[in-house]
Protein backbone atom coordinates (compact mmCIF):
# COMPACT_ATOMS: atom_id res chain seq x y z
CA UNK A 1 0.00 0.00 0.00
CA UNK A 2 1.42 3.65 -1.21
CA UNK A 3 3.44 5.57 1.88
CA UNK A 4 0.42 8.12 1.96
CA UNK A 5 -2.26 5.81 2.35
CA UNK A 6 -0.53 4.19 5.27
CA UNK A 7 -0.19 7.75 7.05
CA UNK A 8 -3.54 8.38 6.39
CA UNK A 9 -4.88 5.40 7.93
CA UNK A 10 -2.66 6.37 10.95
CA UNK A 11 -4.53 9.67 11.43
CA UNK A 12 -8.03 9.28 13.25
CA UNK A 13 -11.14 11.26 13.18
CA UNK A 14 -13.13 9.95 15.19
CA UNK A 15 -12.86 6.43 16.96
CA UNK A 16 -15.95 4.07 18.52
CA UNK A 17 -14.32 5.69 22.29
CA UNK A 18 -15.02 9.27 21.40
CA UNK A 19 -18.26 8.70 20.04
CA UNK A 20 -18.93 6.85 23.71
CA UNK A 21 -17.74 9.72 25.29
CA UNK A 22 -19.79 12.62 23.36
CA UNK A 23 -22.78 9.99 23.98
CA UNK A 24 -21.53 10.23 28.47
CA UNK A 25 -21.28 13.94 28.41
CA UNK A 26 -24.74 14.59 26.17
CA UNK A 27 -26.33 12.80 28.76
CA UNK A 28 -24.81 14.15 31.74
CA UNK A 29 -25.31 18.33 30.43
CA UNK A 30 -28.62 17.11 29.13
CA UNK A 31 -30.68 14.83 31.33
CA UNK A 32 -33.76 16.66 30.48
CA UNK A 33 -33.63 15.72 26.46
CA UNK A 34 -35.16 13.16 25.53
CA UNK A 35 -33.59 10.66 23.62
CA UNK A 36 -34.48 11.66 20.35
CA UNK A 37 -32.84 15.48 21.31
CA UNK A 38 -29.72 13.46 22.68
CA UNK A 39 -29.48 11.84 19.31
CA UNK A 40 -29.57 14.98 17.44
CA UNK A 41 -27.17 16.66 19.07
CA UNK A 42 -24.59 13.78 19.33
CA UNK A 43 -25.01 13.47 15.07
CA UNK A 44 -24.84 16.98 15.03
CA UNK A 45 -21.20 16.87 17.04
CA UNK A 46 -20.23 13.69 15.08
CA UNK A 47 -21.18 15.71 11.59
CA UNK A 48 -19.11 19.01 13.01
CA UNK A 49 -15.90 16.78 13.75
CA UNK A 50 -16.41 15.55 10.30
CA UNK A 51 -16.20 19.18 9.10
CA UNK A 52 -13.50 20.26 10.24
CA UNK A 53 -11.56 17.31 9.46
CA UNK A 54 -12.56 18.08 5.45
CA UNK A 55 -11.40 21.59 5.56
CA UNK A 56 -9.73 22.01 1.93
CA UNK A 57 -12.23 19.70 0.48
CA UNK A 58 -14.32 21.50 -2.57
CA UNK A 59 -17.94 23.04 -0.29
CA UNK A 60 -20.11 21.26 -2.77
CA UNK A 61 -18.82 17.80 -1.90
CA UNK A 62 -18.90 17.58 1.88
CA UNK A 63 -22.25 17.04 2.71
CA UNK A 64 -21.71 13.74 -0.28
CA UNK A 65 -18.85 12.25 1.05
CA UNK A 66 -20.21 13.44 5.22
CA UNK A 67 -22.92 10.86 4.28
CA UNK A 68 -21.03 8.34 2.89
CA UNK A 69 -19.26 8.39 6.38
CA UNK A 70 -21.78 8.20 8.06
CA UNK A 71 -23.91 6.16 5.98
CA UNK A 72 -21.02 3.54 4.50
CA UNK A 73 -18.14 3.60 6.83
CA UNK A 74 -18.84 4.18 10.36
CA UNK A 75 -21.17 2.26 11.13
CA UNK A 76 -19.10 -0.71 9.38
CA UNK A 77 -16.71 -0.03 11.53
CA UNK A 78 -15.41 -1.49 14.67
CA UNK A 79 -12.97 1.26 15.15
CA UNK A 80 -13.78 4.23 13.60
CA UNK A 81 -12.93 6.99 11.11
CA UNK A 82 -9.31 7.78 9.74
CA UNK A 83 -8.82 10.50 7.67
CA UNK A 84 -7.63 7.47 4.63
CA UNK A 85 -11.92 6.95 4.84
CA UNK A 86 -12.38 10.38 4.10
CA UNK A 87 -9.95 10.08 1.64
CA UNK A 88 -11.22 6.89 -0.22
CA UNK A 89 -15.12 8.69 0.34
CA UNK A 90 -13.45 11.63 -1.67
CA UNK A 91 -11.74 9.32 -4.34
CA UNK A 92 -14.77 7.15 -4.79
CA UNK A 93 -17.07 10.46 -6.03
CA UNK A 94 -17.78 10.14 -9.72
CA UNK A 95 -17.88 13.72 -10.79
CA UNK A 96 -17.25 15.46 -13.75
CA UNK A 97 -14.54 18.31 -12.12
CA UNK A 98 -11.31 18.90 -13.52
CA UNK A 99 -10.62 20.27 -10.15
CA UNK A 100 -11.54 17.44 -7.70
CA UNK A 101 -8.72 15.94 -7.79
CA UNK A 102 -6.31 18.82 -7.51
CA UNK A 103 -8.79 19.88 -4.06
CA UNK A 104 -8.43 16.14 -3.12
CA UNK A 105 -3.98 16.14 -3.38
CA UNK A 106 -3.92 19.32 -2.15
CA UNK A 107 -6.52 18.56 1.20
CA UNK A 108 -3.91 15.03 1.07
CA UNK A 109 -0.97 17.28 1.28
CA UNK A 110 -2.25 19.10 4.60
CA UNK A 111 -1.75 15.85 6.63
CA UNK A 112 1.59 13.51 5.33
CA UNK A 113 4.91 14.18 5.40
CA UNK A 114 5.99 13.59 1.99
CA UNK A 115 4.14 15.63 -0.71
CA UNK A 116 2.31 14.20 -3.51
CA UNK A 117 1.79 15.85 -6.64
CA UNK A 118 -0.32 15.91 -9.79
CA UNK A 119 0.59 16.51 -13.38
CA UNK A 120 -1.28 18.72 -15.28
CA UNK A 121 -1.62 16.80 -18.11
CA UNK A 122 -3.87 14.31 -16.51
CA UNK A 123 -7.42 14.93 -17.33
CA UNK A 124 -10.25 15.05 -14.52
CA UNK A 125 -10.90 11.65 -13.97
CA UNK A 126 -7.18 10.66 -14.19
CA UNK A 127 -5.47 11.37 -10.89
CA UNK A 128 -1.19 11.11 -10.73
CA UNK A 129 0.32 11.37 -6.92
CA UNK A 130 3.83 11.33 -6.58
CA UNK A 131 6.28 10.43 -3.75
CA UNK A 132 9.78 10.58 -3.82
CA UNK A 133 10.15 7.18 -3.98
CA UNK A 134 7.72 6.02 -6.36
CA UNK A 135 4.60 7.46 -8.85
CA UNK A 136 0.65 6.01 -8.49
CA UNK A 137 -1.07 6.47 -11.26
CA UNK A 138 -5.21 6.32 -10.48
CA UNK A 139 -6.73 6.19 -13.59
CA UNK A 140 -10.32 5.76 -12.73
CA UNK A 141 -11.81 7.08 -9.50
CA UNK A 142 -14.16 3.98 -9.23
CA UNK A 143 -11.35 1.62 -10.58
CA UNK A 144 -9.17 2.72 -8.09
CA UNK A 145 -7.16 -0.57 -6.79
CA UNK A 146 -7.15 -0.17 -3.09
CA UNK A 147 -5.15 -4.01 -2.66
CA UNK A 148 -2.19 -4.44 -5.38
CA UNK A 149 -2.34 -8.21 -4.22
CA UNK A 150 -6.04 -9.20 -5.04
CA UNK A 151 -6.62 -6.56 -7.57
CA UNK A 152 -9.83 -5.22 -5.54
CA UNK A 153 -11.42 -2.18 -6.60
CA UNK A 154 -12.81 0.43 -4.53
CA UNK A 155 -15.75 0.45 -6.70
CA UNK A 156 -15.81 -3.59 -5.74
CA UNK A 157 -14.67 -2.79 -2.18
CA UNK A 158 -18.04 -0.44 -1.48
CA UNK A 159 -20.35 -3.48 -3.46
CA UNK A 160 -19.22 -6.16 -0.55
CA UNK A 161 -19.15 -3.50 2.42
CA UNK A 162 -22.92 -3.18 1.87
CA UNK A 163 -23.36 -6.53 3.15
CA UNK A 164 -21.15 -6.01 5.93
CA UNK A 165 -23.26 -2.73 6.27
CA UNK A 166 -26.22 -4.99 6.60
CA UNK A 167 -24.97 -7.30 8.86
CA UNK A 168 -23.83 -4.93 10.94
CA UNK A 169 -26.65 -3.13 11.20
CA UNK A 170 -28.72 -6.60 12.32
CA UNK A 171 -26.49 -7.18 15.53
CA UNK A 172 -26.96 -3.96 16.99
CA UNK A 173 -30.67 -4.19 16.22
CA UNK A 174 -31.13 -7.64 18.06
CA UNK A 175 -29.01 -6.03 20.81
CA UNK A 176 -31.45 -3.35 21.99
CA UNK A 177 -29.16 -2.33 24.63
CA UNK A 178 -26.50 -1.30 22.00
CA UNK A 179 -24.21 1.43 22.42
CA UNK A 180 -25.24 2.85 19.08
CA UNK A 181 -28.65 1.51 18.90
CA UNK A 182 -29.91 5.34 19.09
CA UNK A 183 -27.83 5.98 16.03
CA UNK A 184 -29.65 3.49 13.91
CA UNK A 185 -32.14 5.71 12.73
CA UNK A 186 -29.68 8.00 10.77
CA UNK A 187 -27.12 5.51 10.04
CA UNK A 188 -29.57 2.63 8.92
CA UNK A 189 -29.76 2.09 4.62
CA UNK A 190 -33.46 3.42 3.88
CA UNK A 191 -34.95 -0.23 3.59
CA UNK A 192 -33.54 -1.41 7.26
CA UNK A 193 -34.33 1.56 8.95
CA UNK A 194 -37.75 1.91 10.52
CA UNK A 195 -37.78 5.48 12.10
CA UNK A 196 -37.39 8.95 9.74
CA UNK A 197 -34.10 10.55 9.44
CA UNK A 198 -33.18 13.08 12.49
CA UNK A 199 -34.74 16.97 11.03
CA UNK A 200 -32.83 19.15 13.11
CA UNK A 201 -34.92 22.65 13.96
CA UNK A 202 -32.19 24.82 13.01
CA UNK A 203 -29.69 22.97 10.96
CA UNK A 204 -27.57 25.69 9.53
CA UNK A 205 -26.73 26.80 13.01
CA UNK A 206 -22.73 25.45 14.20
CA UNK A 207 -22.83 22.74 16.56
CA UNK A 208 -21.72 25.07 19.43
CA UNK A 209 -24.87 27.45 18.80
CA UNK A 210 -27.12 24.69 19.59
CA UNK A 211 -28.53 25.05 23.16
CA UNK A 212 -26.64 23.43 26.53
CA UNK A 213 -27.43 23.34 30.19
CA UNK A 214 -24.88 25.99 31.66
CA UNK A 215 -23.31 25.95 35.40
CA UNK A 216 -25.23 28.84 36.78
CA UNK A 217 -23.34 29.17 40.21
CA UNK A 218 -20.46 29.71 37.63
CA UNK A 219 -21.93 31.74 35.35
CA UNK A 220 -23.55 34.10 37.74
CA UNK A 221 -20.12 34.17 39.45
CA UNK A 222 -18.33 35.12 36.49
CA UNK A 223 -21.06 38.06 35.95
CA UNK A 224 -20.34 39.31 39.75
CA UNK A 225 -17.09 39.79 38.93
CA UNK A 226 -18.33 42.23 36.02
CA UNK A 227 -20.17 43.97 38.68
CA UNK A 228 -23.35 42.75 35.88
CA UNK A 229 -26.90 43.46 36.44
CA UNK A 230 -27.79 40.68 34.56
CA UNK A 231 -26.68 37.78 37.11
CA UNK A 232 -29.91 39.05 39.03
CA UNK A 233 -33.50 38.29 38.27
CA UNK A 234 -35.68 38.96 36.41
CA UNK A 235 -32.79 39.12 33.79
CA UNK A 236 -30.33 36.25 34.27
CA UNK A 237 -33.84 33.42 34.63
CA UNK A 238 -35.33 35.68 31.31
CA UNK A 239 -31.88 34.82 28.89
CA UNK A 240 -31.95 31.15 29.80
CA UNK A 241 -35.60 30.66 29.05
CA UNK A 242 -35.21 32.54 25.49
CA UNK A 243 -32.16 30.25 25.23
CA UNK A 244 -33.89 27.02 25.92
CA UNK A 245 -37.21 28.45 23.67
CA UNK A 246 -34.88 28.84 20.50
CA UNK A 247 -32.61 25.93 21.50
CA UNK A 248 -29.66 28.38 21.55
CA UNK A 249 -26.68 28.34 23.52
CA UNK A 250 -27.34 31.07 26.44
CA UNK A 251 -23.43 32.01 26.55
CA UNK A 252 -23.85 33.91 23.06
CA UNK A 253 -26.53 36.16 24.48
CA UNK A 254 -24.45 36.86 27.42
CA UNK A 255 -21.69 37.53 24.89
CA UNK A 256 -23.29 39.87 23.01
CA UNK A 257 -24.66 41.32 26.40
CA UNK A 258 -21.10 41.64 27.91
CA UNK A 259 -19.55 43.32 24.38
CA UNK A 260 -22.42 45.67 23.61
CA UNK A 261 -22.84 46.96 27.44
CA UNK A 262 -19.93 45.23 29.32
CA UNK A 263 -22.57 42.95 31.06
CA UNK A 264 -24.69 46.31 32.44
CA UNK A 265 -22.52 47.41 35.70
CA UNK A 266 -25.53 46.96 38.33
CA UNK A 267 -24.19 51.18 39.23
CA UNK A 268 -24.58 52.40 35.67
CA UNK A 269 -26.59 55.23 36.08
CA UNK A 270 -29.26 54.23 33.68
CA UNK A 271 -28.46 50.12 34.44
CA UNK A 272 -32.60 48.91 34.54
CA UNK A 273 -33.08 50.85 31.45
CA UNK A 274 -30.06 49.19 29.42
CA UNK A 275 -31.01 45.62 31.29
CA UNK A 276 -34.41 45.87 29.19
CA UNK A 277 -32.12 45.88 25.68
CA UNK A 278 -28.41 45.12 26.66
CA UNK A 279 -28.19 43.78 23.26
CA UNK A 280 -28.88 46.74 21.35
CA UNK A 281 -31.56 45.04 19.36
CA UNK A 282 -33.02 47.73 17.07
CA UNK A 283 -30.03 49.74 17.55
CA UNK A 284 -29.88 50.70 20.85
CA UNK A 285 -31.36 50.24 24.20
CA UNK A 286 -32.32 53.87 24.13
CA UNK A 287 -34.48 53.91 20.78
CA UNK A 288 -35.56 50.36 21.47
CA UNK A 289 -36.55 49.47 25.33
CA UNK A 290 -39.48 47.17 26.41
CA UNK A 291 -38.36 43.88 28.78
CA UNK A 292 -35.48 41.76 28.85
CA UNK A 293 -38.02 39.01 27.30
CA UNK A 294 -39.03 40.72 24.13
CA UNK A 295 -35.74 42.27 23.52
CA UNK A 296 -33.42 38.60 23.99
CA UNK A 297 -36.29 36.58 21.70
CA UNK A 298 -35.57 39.13 19.20
CA UNK A 299 -31.47 38.93 19.52
CA UNK A 300 -32.07 35.26 19.25
CA UNK A 301 -34.37 35.15 16.62
CA UNK A 302 -31.96 37.59 14.49
CA UNK A 303 -29.07 35.04 15.57
CA UNK A 304 -30.54 32.30 13.95
CA UNK A 305 -31.73 34.25 11.11
CA UNK A 306 -28.39 36.11 10.17
CA UNK A 307 -26.56 32.15 10.44
CA UNK A 308 -27.94 31.15 7.30
CA UNK A 309 -25.93 30.46 4.80
CA UNK A 310 -23.00 30.58 6.42
CA UNK A 311 -19.41 29.41 4.48
CA UNK A 312 -18.27 26.87 5.98
CA UNK A 313 -14.51 27.92 7.13
CA UNK A 314 -16.02 31.24 8.28
CA UNK A 315 -15.85 32.33 11.81
CA UNK A 316 -20.04 32.29 12.58
CA UNK A 317 -19.83 35.52 14.76
CA UNK A 318 -17.82 36.78 11.73
CA UNK A 319 -20.57 35.55 9.85
CA UNK A 320 -23.51 37.41 11.77
CA UNK A 321 -21.45 40.47 12.08
CA UNK A 322 -22.22 41.54 8.11
CA UNK A 323 -25.66 42.85 9.45
CA UNK A 324 -25.77 42.62 13.58
CA UNK A 325 -23.32 45.55 13.61
CA UNK A 326 -21.85 48.63 11.47
CA UNK A 327 -18.75 47.96 13.50
CA UNK A 328 -16.68 45.04 11.07
CA UNK A 329 -14.05 44.00 14.02
CA UNK A 330 -17.44 43.77 16.65
CA UNK A 331 -16.99 39.79 15.70
CA UNK A 332 -13.65 39.66 17.04
CA UNK A 333 -15.18 40.90 21.03
CA UNK A 334 -18.06 38.87 20.76
CA UNK A 335 -15.81 35.77 20.27
CA UNK A 336 -13.21 37.16 22.87
CA UNK A 337 -15.75 37.27 25.03
CA UNK A 338 -17.82 34.14 24.29
CA UNK A 339 -14.82 32.03 24.94
CA UNK A 340 -13.94 33.36 27.98
CA UNK A 341 -17.87 32.42 29.20
CA UNK A 342 -17.06 29.33 28.08
CA UNK A 343 -13.87 28.48 30.29
CA UNK A 344 -15.62 30.04 32.91
CA UNK A 345 -18.34 27.83 33.06
CA UNK A 346 -15.96 25.00 32.50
Amino acid sequence: MEDFCQELKGLKVLLRDDIERLRQYINKKFPHYDKTKKAQILINSIKSILDQHMIGLPPQYKGIIRDKLLKEVLISKSDGLFMYDIFEASVSLEKEDANLSKHICTWVNKHISSPISILPEFESKNLELKSASNIYELKEFKDIKISSSTGLTLKKAIEMKQLRIALFIALITISAGGLYGPLIKYFSPPQIAVEEPIVYLYPHLPSNFYYKEIDTAKLKAYLNTRNSILSQEPYYSAIIETSKEFELNPLILFAIAGHEQGFVPIDHPSALKIANNPFNVFHSWQSYNTNIIDSSRIAARTIINLSKDRPEEMNPFQWINRKYAEDENWWKGINSIYNRLEKEVE
